[in-house]
Order: structure tokens, then C-alpha cells, then sequence
């Protein structure tokens, strides 16, 4: 995503809180979301209003047999990491080790789960807007 050194008008800052798009978004970042672009786009990252709290999403086709007509979205993380991976990194000592009650040490993996199937007529109405850059005064 471009980086933005004010934020547009139309749009707002959002405080990345986790590693869920790494490399696109990093923990500590602040994604522009453009609050006039609310219409779904495949694989486009968007902030999503869910019951409890917003959150950043990339929106994506549901790729399996829903039992309805009605169109369906996933919600998935860009930082697609599978379990496979994250066991490899651990093994590789990519990972922080933390202790079980037993003693062993297990590794501490970050994976991140998707959110889904959602219906269409749902999700629209929960689109905050999509990701459009940056927010990165200090690069002036």
C-alpha cells in the first residue's frame, strides 16, 4: 500500500493491531481506509464493523459448497501462514519457545484465522471502507 504522508479527505486512519496482513500492514501501522469505497472487490482489504469490534479483512470468493444460492464471501487474513509453515519456522528456531505446565517447550506460533462464510447482502452492510494506503507522516 502507497504511503501517505496527511490522510485524504473522505478518509479515516485505523491502527493496525496485529500481524494478520504482514507484509502489506505491520503491527504499529496505520492503514487509510476510504470510507466512499464500500462496493465488494475480490481480494481487496477492507475494515469490516463485526458484532464486536472492527476489523481489518480481506475480502475473497468463497471457494466451497455453500447449501444456498445466495452469494458468499470469505474473510481471510492476507498473512496466509499455514500451520505447516509456522511449525517449519518454529523447528528453523524462527519462534519464541514458551514452557507447558509439564515442562516441554512448545513453540509459540502466530497463525490467523479466517472468518466465513459470510453472506453478501450481510457483509455489505459492514463494510466500513477498503485500505487505500499508509499513513506515514515521517516520510515526508
Amino acid at each position: 500500500f502507497p504511503p501517505h504522508t496527511t490522510i485524504p479527505k473522505g478518509c479515516i486512519a485505523y491502527p493496525v493491531p496485529d500481524g494478520a496482513h504482514f507484509p502489506y500492514l505491520t503491527t504499529g501501522d496505520f492503514a487509510i481506509i476510504d470510507k466512499g469505497q464500500r462496493e465488494i472487490v475480490p481480494g481487496g482489504l477492507f475494515l469490516i464493523q463485526q458484532t464486536r469490534q472492527q476489523t481489518l479483512w480481506q475480502i475473497n470468493e468463497c471457494t466451497f459448497k455453500v447449501d444456498t444460492d445466495e452469494p458468499c464471501w470469505m474473510l481471510n487474513p492476507m498473512n496466509k501462514v499455514s500451520i505447516e509453515e509456522a511449525q517449519a519456522e518454529a523447528e528453523a528456531g524462527g519462534c519464541r519457545m514458551v514452557p507447558l505446565p509439564d515442562g516441554r517447550q512448545v513453540p509459540l506460533l502466530n497463525v490467523y484465522m479466517s472468518d466465513g462464510p459470510i453472506f453478501e447482502r450481510v457483509l455489505k452492510k459492514s463494510i466500513i471502507g477498503r485500505v487505500v494506503g499508509v499513513y506515514r507522516p515521517d516520510t515526508a
